[in-house]
């Protein structure tokens, strides 16, 4: 079973997306780690290891989709990037620290 969402930013022309239950099972389980481990990250900058676990986090995810993509064919390369390009941002600005 596929769920579709509607996305519409900044546009006036409205896109379904289909995303199967594999894919939301996944992408919700790697978030509520990766927000958790964002929180501790942010209120212990000066503490390397927390900053590790984190980056490695993002690092795992992406190996994870990138085997969904190479190996399974599960996931589009339109799909793959997405999640890329939100990972990305969302860690970049810790690069500044270290």
């Amino acid at each position: 079973m596929s769920r579709k969402f509607i996305i519409a930013f900044y546009s006036k022309k409205i896109v379904f997306l289909t995303v199967t239950e594999v894919h939301g099972r996944t992408f919700g389980i790697w978030t509520l780690p990766t927000c958790t481990l964002c929180y501790l990250c942010a209120f212990n900058l000066e503490n390397k290891a927390v900053y590790l676990v984190t980056f490695l986090s993002f690092i795992y995810a992406f190996g994870h989709f990138l085997t969904e993509y190479l190996i399974y064919g599960t996931m589009t390369i339109r799909n793959l990037s997405a999640v890329s390009f939100f990972a990305s941002i969302s860690f970049s600005p810790t690069f500044y620290i270290y």
